[in-house]
């Protein structure tokens, strides 16, 4: 049995960067080969002059700037007059600027619903409006390959198990065991629930993850395995609300009526984390509940963004930014009171993500990071202890022996796993604490080697590229800030964990998505994913687009 086991681990130091390495190919591939779905909803025949505008998106902004979909090179007309969106009831247009908006003659003061066969008056142009029977599609490219990728990682997740359960105490094994079958079975069964039941075509996103968490499960089981049913638990409810998540933000009119009940909770959540946290490594970002915790600042991640984002006529309106500007600074105070400075930088980055995508403004993103700097200086002019804080970064070495211990051991574990690593199991640095969440990124360059380390970030910057690739196609602004600001967070987070740990970057103590051990961090990172999942026209098949056709 030894000799087998010293055999696959040996096998798997070869094997795992080119599988890994395959997986981040086919995902990266099939999702920057994507393109969006040419609809055409609508279409507005100016009465006049016969000109046909079709209305591509379920929002298209109409005014004279040359960035409004249906553009109006009128005097007067404003630069964004007026946007068309679809609700439930139909399309309905809604009032932004000053000139004048009638529906069948009739004035629209804030908004009025359009129906096939009405008759725009816009700044005195009348458009003769109506719905396509039948609608244009673009041509999706083919996604293949997503059975015999889940196939070919359960067959690795087995073995990687198998190897990792030899090392740890006898009494563990059966829950070790259970976390390794639970895993491959709940990727199976939502193979089977996306295919049957959402019939969607691609599944790069889902097998992706699945990919990082059988890394993180089995870091957990080499590290003794303590934890490991905990985290399972965690996953599998991330998963279900993954799904959730997906049919959550499937209607634009149910995500604009929640937003500002998710603001709330967001704040509510901060609220009893400084009344009630608990303080762990210097920071009071836990609440801790018998024997039930969680880190607040994880799930207020989700609800930031998704109260963030918005449809395209609140995001042209200068109070929906002032309230998110005021929400902001909520959060990132409430995170700097805690002691959570990695986190405050990690919303703070998204704050300007969204904020750049809701204003377009370069100019006040660069008058908003000039006030924060001037912030954090006040800060440590004020509380110089924090600059404490950041003594050991580019020493770490320097302080070996105590402060730098957590930095130094993993540099080491780096230097020693070299390119493909010293294998599942093997390492020094799974003994010292934090290795499975702070450090654990050394901990899987240590094992699995470096080349699986970059391509793990690889995979992140690829969601990264996709979100901003996709963009411009998204149906809704909603999901083109909450996929870009989602994709921001998860690529900044996974970068400060990695470059903290290898004291590149201060040492800020988050967490590595999907991979590190904790609960509301896994959950976290599934319902970001979820985000970036909307703006794939490929969510549906052709049976489930019809259907969705068909609500038109």
């Amino acid at each position: 049995m030894t000799d087998m086991i010293l055999i696959l681990t040996q096998v798997l130091r070869v094997l795992s960067p080119v599988f890994i390495g395959a997986v981040v190919i086919w995902c990266a591939v099939s999702l920057l080969r994507e393109k969006k779905l040419d609809y055409i909803y609508a279409t507005l025949v100016d009465e006049g002059s016969g000109i046909c505008f079709p209305v591509r998106y379920l929002e298209c902004s109409l005014g004279r700037s040359a960035s409004c979909d249906i553009l109006l090179e009128l005097p007067t007309v404003s630069r964004v007059e007026a946007v068309l969106r679809h609700t439930k009831e139909g399309f309905r247009v809604f009032r932004l600027g000053k000139g004048e908006i009638a529906i069948g003659g009739k004035p629209v003061r804030a908004s009025g619903l359009l129906k096939d066969g009405d008759t725009l008056t816009v700044g005195g142009l009348s458009f003769s409006f109506s719905i396509n029977d039948r609608v244009e599609t673009g041509v999706v490219a083919k996604r293949r390959g997503s059975f015999l990728m889940l196939l070919l990682l359960s067959v690795y997740e087995l073995l990687t198990g198998y190897v990792a359960i030899a090392g740890v105490k006898e009494e563990l094994v059966p829950s070790c065991a259970m976390a390794v079958l639970l895993l491959v079975l709940s990727q199976w069964g939502y193979f089977l629930y996306a295919k049957l039941k959402m019939h969607q075509i691609g599944l790069e996103f889902e097998i992706g993850a699945f990919t990082l968490c059988g890394i993180g499960i089995c870091n957990l089981i080499t590290a003794g395995g303590s934890g490991v049913i905990t985290q399972m638990v965690a996953y599998l409810i991330g998963l279900v609300g993954y799904c959730v998540v997906l049919w959550f933000c499937g209607d634009t009119d149910r995500t604009t009526k929640y937003r500002y009940l998710a603001s709330a909770a967001a704040l509510v959540l901060f609220a009893l984390n400084l009344a009630l946290g608990s303080v762990r490594g210097g920071s009071k970002n836990w609440i801790v509940i018998g024997s039930f915790q969680f880190q607040p600042s994880e799930l207020v991640k989700m609800l930031f963004i998704f109260a963030g984002a918005a449809t395209l006529e609140r995001l042209l309106s200068n109070r929906n930014l002032l309230l998110f500007l005021v929400f902001s600074t909520a959060c990132i105070g409430s995170l700097f009171l805690m002691g959570d400075f990695g986190t405050a930088v990690i919303f703070f980055v998204t704050f300007m993500v969204i904020a750049y995508m809701r204003s377009g403004d370069i100019r006040a993103i660069a008058l908003i990071l000039a006030v924060a700097v001037l912030g954090a200086l006040l800060i440590i002019n004020f509380k110089p202890y924090i600059v404490n804080r950041f003594e050991t970064w580019g020493h770490a070495f320097d302080f070996a022996d105590d402060r730098g211990y957590q930095q130094s051991r993993t540099l080491v574990a780096v230097a020693s796993g070299g390119l493909i690593g010293t294998g599942i199991g093997v390492g020094r640095l799974r003994y010292v604490v934090a290795s499975t969440t702070d450090l654990v990124f050394g901990m899987v360059a240590e094992q699995w080697g470096m080349i699986v380390g970059v391509l793990i970030l690889s995979f992140f910057a690829v969601l990264c590229c996709y979100a901003i690739k996709m963009r411009k196609g998204a149906k809704s602004a909603f999901y083109a800030i909450t996929a870009c600001a989602s994709a921001a967070l998860l690529l900044f987070q996974a970068t400060l964990n990695t470059f903290g740990a290898l004291d590149v970057l201060p040492f800020t103590g988050v967490t590595l998505p999907f991979i590190s051990r904790g609960g509301s961090s896994m959950i976290s990172s599934f319902a970001l994913l979820a985000f970036i999942k909307t703006l794939s026209p490929s969510l549906y098949s052709k049976r489930r687009r019809v259907a969705h056709e068909n609500d038109l």
